[in-house]
């Protein structure tokens, strides 16, 4: 299993750490490359994203089988979809799974409530006029025949092991 993931801030190596403990080979992106080289020190595949598009996108996406993204929407919308919508695409057969990783900052502390996609959008940061883009910014993104989309989490609940 191979997890990919735009945007490997904290919550994403703490995963990694974790699947990569189970076997797993993981990768991600980071905007600097003083990161990159911490990344690949601890055993993940790093790339630069941000804000320029990957490089070599099919290369860095190659054997992907699940696919988090965790980078926050900027003035245009979800810059990942913006900038590798196709190369996701062309991975609808290899996916299982395709997450997306949002903070507090987006929904707003609901003490512990369930948030899903249908919650309201209470966001707290600089980015508030930009943040519904994400949901409503035109082509929904790829689908992938056969995988489960996991977007409700509360507070306390575990991390998946």
């Amino acid at each position: 299993m191979r997890l990919f993931v735009f945007g490997y801030g904290y919550t994403a190596a703490v995963l990694g750490a974790r699947l990569r403990a189970k076997g797993w080979s993981v990768a991600g992106t980071t905007r600097t490359q003083a990161k990159a080289d911490r990344m690949k020190a601890d055993g993940t595949d790093a790339f630069l994203f941000g804000p320029a598009p990957l490089r070599d996108a099919k290369a860095a996406l190659a054997g992907a089988t699940h696919l988090l993204i965790s980078v926050p929407p900027d003035a245009h919308g979800d810059p990942v979809l913006h900038a590798h919508r196709a190369d996701i695409a062309a991975l609808r057969r290899e996916l299982k799974w395709i997450g997306y990783l949002s903070t507090t900052g987006v929904y707003g502390d609901r003490g512990g409530d369930w948030v899903d996609e249908n919650a309201a959008l209470t966001p707290s940061t600089d980015l508030d006029d930009h943040l519904p883009r994400r949901r409503s910014s035109g082509t929904p993104p790829p689908r992938t025949p056969g995988a489960r989309a996991s977007s409700q989490r509360r507070r306390g609940d575990p991390l998946p092991r």
